[in-house]
């Protein structure tokens, strides 16, 4: 009888232990969404790759892993559009046929 009261005990303490409700956890970030009109400082918590949850507190007990934002932007949707732009490959002497060629100014013409 006994040993089934150790059982019953080490189950319920078990099944109390909970994995928390989200993966990760940004705090305290200034959160920028035009889309849902959000501009202040929030927390974001995050669930299998896919924002859950967007409040001005989310405990860091409920994430696995919690990162602070403070001071951070954090908005969504920002994709990075910059370009690297070179003359030729950027291989020593690559320069295209046209770059090649000496700049002809145009000399304005008596009759004009």
């Amino acid at each position: 009888m006994q040993h089934h009261a150790l059982v019953l005990i080490a189950s319920s303490a078990f099944a109390q232990t909970a994995l928390p409700a989200y993966d990760l956890l940004l705090h305290e970030g200034h959160v920028i969404d035009a889309k849902n009109h959000i501009d202040s400082v929030m927390d974001v918590a995050i669930k299998d790759g896919k924002i859950a949850k967007v409040a001005a507190h989310i405990p860091s007990t409920d994430a696995l892993k919690t990162i602070d934002a403070k001071g951070l932007y954090v908005t969504p949707g920002l994709i990075d559009l910059h370009v690297h732009v070179y003359n030729g490959t950027g291989e020593r002497n690559s320069l295209c046929r046209r770059q090649q060629r000496p700049a002809r100014w145009l000399q304005p013409s008596a009759s004009a």
